[in-house]
């Protein structure tokens, strides 16, 4: 019995790597497209994704005849959307809500929600720094798309296995959009789990604030997007180069003028600490 256990624990890591090769031969072929949304039409599709998956399936916003889910966050934002050539449809999401904007300084989502939570010292530093800050936001995939590698027994004679190849490219495609939009440093508010995961695989985000009950429970995060940069690892470099490539060739640089250069990143960690310890002396 315990060689056969241990000839299905081999095949089930053998059949893992397999699956994993094929994710990889999926970006490569160009089976997924990332692409920003540069026109109302690609808007749209990524407030179709956002209607499906947040009002239609989660029942977190209200649905509408309309079937398209946008907000006053929408405006100031720049959206991301992913294609699958296969299936010939618009299958996930994400959108870089600006906290400046043609001049004009926004409240971020995560300010709202988080209000009365957050730790506002580190924050004010961010957004003092000189440094160009957005929020990732209403990130969104398609039920069908959102799982790696289904077993046979849930797919249906006529339905093929969906891959996890759609999260992944919308992570790089963030990080890449964040770079070519010169943004310095992201926000987000995440599930504790999904903290726990960034930091297993040695991403740098830092929490800032308490947990909140938004949609279950969540916590506020600050990442440097320099930091990202330097862990990206080597074997999704070429997969990451071709989304930033791509996303350039559609989307306009900012020519917002923030920092002149000269300015030194922030030490967050560091910020944290030290905001912690004023915060309880006094």
């Amino acid at each position: 019995m315990g060689q056969v256990a241990s000839k299905g624990g081999i095949l089930s890591q053998y059949a893992g790597y397999l699956n994993n090769v094929k994710e990889m031969f999926n970006f490569m072929t160009h089976a997924y497209k990332v692409m920003p949304a540069v026109n109302h039409q690609l808007q749209a599709e990524a407030y179709k994704v956002r209607h499906k998956v947040y009002c239609a399936e989660l029942n977190y916003e209200e649905t509408n005849e309309s079937g398209i889910e946008t907000d006053e966050f929408d405006h100031h934002s720049n959206q991301i959307v992913v294609y699958s050539r296969a299936d010939k449809s618009f299958v996930g999401c994400v959108r870089l809500v600006s906290g400046r904007h043609e001049g004009q300084i926004y409240d971020l989502p995560f300010e709202h929600h988080c209000k009365g939570k957050l730790n506002n010292r580190v924050i004010k530093v961010v957004k003092e720094s000189g440094y160009k800050y957005a929020e990732v936001s209403r990130l969104a995939i398609d039920p069908e798309f959102r799982h790696i590698g289904r077993s046979s027994s849930n797919k249906s004679k006529n339905r093929k296995s969906k891959s996890s190849s759609v999260l992944m490219s919308l992570y790089l495609g963030i990080q890449a959009i964040a770079r070519q939009q010169n943004v310095r440093y992201l926000f987000a508010i995440v599930e504790p789990r999904l903290l726990n995961n960034l930091h297993r695989h040695n991403i740098p985000a830092i929490q800032i604030g308490q947990g909140i009950d938004h949609r279950g429970l969540r916590v506020p995060i600050l990442i440097d997007v320099e930091d990202i940069e330097r862990i990206i690892p080597s074997v999704l470099r070429p997969i990451y180069n071709t989304i930033h490539r791509d996303i350039s060739k559609l989307l306009e640089p900012s020519h917002e003028v923030v920092s002149d250069g000269d300015i030194p990143p922030l030490d967050l960690r560091g910020l944290l600490v030290a905001s912690e310890n004023a915060m309880h002396a006094n």
